[in-house]
């Protein structure tokens, strides 16, 4: 029978105490508020100004020279016209002087009003940026968790679906490789419990969880800005109560059959017949 050894245990046990560490290290460092997502938001940027304000300034001093000499050539030619154009500004200046005082007094008022709904909704667009930045970040560690959670899970899975066609097929030659593959799906009932708290924590909308857009009660409701028609047409299957159900039933399946199918399969080494392979089959 093979066994781990005591090295290949502390490794093991040293990874999962990092990938712990780095769990609890993207939910500590995940924005709280929108404050924290302006200010990252703000380190952001002025990283990016930096590295182009280099940029443009190596740009600059290579054309710097060239610039220079086509510069001192149209100076010379421009003081010549200023002098020949000076004269008939002047004099359209002092016709429409009087016309353009007696608009910009007719337009002063409605520019204004115009601004301050400009700035408004500007505003109202930035806060709602913020306010989706915020809801990204903090998901990324959720998102992280609950996808290592289901790769690992969906890999006993794929095992215990292997370890059933065998059985299916009367494979003659896959015996051998049933205890190996017994162990790799014991793995399945820790991670269905842990996934199953994913599920349940991304309904209740624990710790800022919004993984699943159409959770939002907002997405179904007509007279929100939120309201999605394609989800809305689909709430009779994605919903909370028929989701949770969905996957407690095939979790419960799942689990039940590697429990019962193990069984039999220990049973059968002890037995003198092969009812306990025909009860798996």
């Amino acid at each position: 029978m093979y066994t781990f050894s005591s090295k290949l245990k502390t490794f093991s046990f040293i990874l999962m105490a990092l990938g712990v560490v780095g769990i609890v290290a993207g939910f500590l460092n995940a924005p709280k508020t929108i404050e924290d997502v302006e200010k990252l938001l703000a380190d952001s940027h002025h990283k990016e100004a930096s590295h182009s304000e280099k940029v443009s300034h190596d740009e600059h001093a290579a054309h710097a020279v060239e610039a220079t000499h086509a510069e001192a050539k149209v100076v010379d030619s421009v003081k010549v016209e200023a002098v020949d154009s000076t004269h008939a500004v002047a004099e359209a200046v002092d016709s429409s002087a009087v016309a353009a005082v007696a608009v910009a007094e007719t337009h002063s008022d409605n520019h204004d009003s115009h601004k301050k709904d400009e700035v408004a909704h500007s505003d109202e667009d930035h806060q709602k940026h913020l306010e989706h930045v915020l809801h990204q970040l903090q998901n990324k560690p959720w998102s992280a968790l609950y996808v290592a959670c289901i790769f690992f899970m969906l890999i006993s899975v794929g095992v215990l679906a292997f370890y059933a066609i065998q059985y299916a097929a009367q494979a003659g030659w896959s015996p051998i490789l049933f205890r190996v593959m017994e162990s790799i799906t014991g793995y399945l009932l820790p991670g269905s419990i842990i996934f199953f708290i994913l599920l349940v924590a991304a309904s209740m909308h624990w710790g800022h969880n919004h993984i699943f857009v159409w959770m939002n009660p907002d997405v179904i409701n007509p007279k929100h800005a939120d309201y999605d028609k394609l989800i809305d047409l689909k709430s009779g299957y994605l919903n909370v109560p028929f989701f949770l159900g969905r996957a407690a039933v095939f979790l419960i399946v799942w689990n039940l059959y590697r429990y019962f199918s193990r069984k039999n399969s220990l049973a059968q080494d002890a037995a003198s017949d092969n009812s306990n392979y025909k009860k798996n089959f």
